[in-house]
């Protein structure tokens, strides 16, 4: 109950016979209040009911048709087992079922034969069938509910039939009816009416009641829902009534009985019919609101924000749910119904503490803090891999339910997979944002480090030079430089880092700015300039990875090369005179141990010599049959041609032809030197 709901009398009364109604939320407590007003009005009718029918009653009467009247009562116990019902749907998605059964046809025949003495055997019947119930239903609301049920329909049932048979009698019609002359269906049609009036009348004034006391909130049937009970379920057979009783007026009790048990036929037929015809409906709506909420998944943003509008515009409403929780454990609700209300958060630890799938039956009282029975109760775990702890749960609390609620557990674990396969999509999207944007950094890195490498070529008389680089990916661990040191010198460096992707690229970073920095301190000694450079790299970085590197310095006047080769592919120097020279490693890579020296060696190219220096991307390139490249057949290419940069577009060339489709693996460094 809500602050903004004034207490009047009738609240105090309730909240004085049981306090703990104050607690329950402003729906719960209104319908109790509905039920108080309801007892109310069926003692007053019971009492009414109970005076006439004390007066009207003929012992002579009873004695006599005991038998016929306890065969009756067997058969109307029979019959209220077996109801039969419509499921209307309303334009706004909304449903409402009205029930209903032949009981009323065979006792308004049977009170046509035997008079109204056969309302208290009615009324003991219903004794019996009421102590069960209370007996079923142990909490005090339940039987609050069952005892007003009991007391408005019995009442209200009496009046009418002491109404109908008066009626009958008054209009010339006799017990039992022995014709179907005019007189009789006249007398009928007017009994009937008189039935249907009553009816109506009683519960007319327990609705103006009702709405005196602005007690029917809530409710959304009232006078339409009770016009349609009697016009679908009451009128239609009433006048098979007095069928029955000329059956009985012409072949006695035998005549009465096959009579009886062909209305329970007729009933229980209606009854699986409409077991049938509502399940096959449900799971039709079921199936199609399902297939919407999927199509406007798919048509809506990849947002979890839209998803709970989504859920309130297909799901609710689909089960004939009382109230419905769509919660994930992260502390999100996707749905909530009635949306007014808070979710329990007794419930919702219960419910995160016990991701299981289980119905609890109206006589069940379910296990978390403050629940009570009286309503079907249905969770189901939401998962995104089956098996996997739950990510989620769909609580169900459902009303009037005919049939059996593990029906509905097929469409609740699809609108579950529904949910996953949703926010599957946001992660999805998400994620693809982000690879987005990685890329987008990536390509950013690329162009960066495109930026280390010589803007241009150093144009040195009686040389050529060559260099390229071909990244594997947007970023490369491989790179080349070319310094122009004092005194007309040119440093020469080529190197690639035993990784690859963005780490490798910042490690070239750094290798490439320290190498710079410490080859024009060290400017004619390349050794000492390795040493440097992997001293800083050990205690700048925390990193497995290492690097090889070739480091020559070139005097262009007289030919000489100074160098030393960290751990590098040997460079190939080849002859004018077609021999070959191959500049092997003087250390190892850099970046493994500080106790560690290279040494430096000297050559001289000569005019026609060419030296080609490479990175393993080279040798190491492999085709669809996973077949290397090889030194061999760079060989092969490097002897084609003298001129620098023919050479490189041959080597190259051969490369990608020898590859063919097959994705390039790793970064591919290219430094020719010619001496014409």
């Amino acid at each position: 109950m809500t602050q903004a709901d004034p207490p009047n009398r009738l609240s105090r009364i309730i909240v004085r016979l049981w306090p703990q109604a104050v607690n329950l939320p402003l729906r719960d407590f209104t319908i109790l209040q509905r039920e108080v007003v309801g007892t109310l009005y069926g003692m007053v009718l019971f009492a009414c009911m109970l005076g006439w029918l004390t007066l009207a009653t003929d012992r002579a009467d009873v004695r006599a048709n005991w038998l016929l009247m306890l065969s009756g009562i067997i058969f109307i116990v029979i019959i209220n087992q077996l109801s039969f019902f419509w499921i209307l749907r309303q334009p706004d998605g909304e449903t409402e079922m009205i029930s209903g059964n032949l009981s009323v046809l065979i006792g308004l025949a049977t009170l046509l034969i035997v008079g109204p003495g056969l309302i208290w055997m009615l009324l003991l019947a219903h004794l019996f069938e009421l102590a069960h119930r209370l007996w079923q239903y142990r909490l005090f609301v339940q039987r609050w509910n069952v005892i007003r049920n009991s007391l408005v329909s019995q009442s209200t049932l009496g009046l009418s039939y002491l109404s109908c048979y008066y009626a009958f009698t008054m209009l010339g019609g006799s017990r039992p009816p022995n014709d179907l002359g005019l007189t009789t269906l006249g007398a009928m049609l007017g009994a009937l009416l008189v039935f249907s009036a009553v009816l109506l009348g009683c519960f007319a004034m327990l609705f103006l009641l009702q709405i005196v006391l602005k007690q029917t909130a809530g409710r959304r049937m009232g006078m339409q829902y009770l016009t349609r009970f009697i016009g679908l379920t009451i009128l239609p057979p009433l006048p098979f009534a007095l069928l029955g009783a000329v059956v009985y007026s012409a072949y006695a009790l035998i005549g009465y009985l096959f009579w009886c048990t062909s209305v329970v036929m007729i009933n229980l037929i209606a009854h699986w019919l409409s077991k049938s015809v509502a399940a096959s409906d449900q799971r039709r709506e079921e199936l199609a609101r399902l297939e919407a909420l999927g199509r406007s998944i798919l048509s809506s943003p990849p947002e979890l924000a839209a998803l709970p509008t989504l859920l309130a515009q297909h799901v609710a409403g689909m089960f004939r749910e009382r109230r419905i929780c769509i919660g994930l454990f992260d502390g999100q609700i996707l749905l909530r119904r009635p949306a007014d209300e808070p979710v329990d958060p007794n419930l919702l630890a219960w419910l995160a503490a016990h991701p299981v799938e289980r119905i609890w039956q109206p006589h069940e009282t379910p296990p978390w803090p403050g629940a009570e029975g009286r309503f079907v109760r249905v969770t189901v775990p939401i998962r995104a891999v089956e098996n996997e702890p739950a990510i989620g749960m769909i609580f169900l609390e459902l009303g009037t339910l005919e049939g059996d609620p593990e029906s509905m557990l097929p469409a609740l674990q699809t609108l579950g997979a529904t949910i996953v396969s949703a926010i599957h999509r946001v992660d999805e999207h998400r994620r693809t944002l982000r690879l987005h944007r990685f890329d987008q950094e990536l390509a950013m890195a690329g162009q960066i480090q495109a930026s280390f490498l010589p803007t241009s070529i150093p144009d040195i008389p009686g040389w050529q030079l060559a260099a390229t680089l071909r990244p594997a990916r947007e970023t490369s661990g491989d790179f080349y430089d070319l310094l122009l040191l004092p005194g007309g010198c040119l440093g020469l460096i080529i190197a690639d880092v035993a990784d690859k992707g963005t780490g490798a690229a910042l490690f070239m970073a750094l290798s490439r700015t320290l190498l710079r920095t410490y080859a024009f301190e060290y400017r004619d000694d390349p050794s000492s300039v390795l040493r440097a450079a992997n001293e800083r790299i050990l205690i700048d970085t925390d990193s497995t990875m290492f690097v090889t590197v070739f480091y020559g310095i070139l005097d262009p006047a007289t030919g000489a090369l100074r160098y030393a080769n960290a751990g590098h592919n040997p460079p190939f120097l080849l002859r004018h005179d077609g021999s070959l020279a191959t500049l092997t490693n003087t250390g190892v890579p850099l970046g493994i141990d500080h106790e560690r020296a290279w040494a430096t060696r000297d050559l001289t190219l000569a005019q026609g010599d060419v030296l080609v220096i490479y990175t393993d991307g080279i040798t190491e390139a492999q085709n669809e049959h996973e077949e290397m490249f090889e030194t061999r057949r760079l060989l092969t290419v490097a002897r084609t041609t003298t001129d620098a940069h023919q050479l490189q577009e041959h080597i190259l060339d051969a490369v990608t032809t020898f590859a063919g489709n097959a994705a390039q693996s790793d970064d591919i460094a290219l430094l020719i030197l010619a001496r014409h």
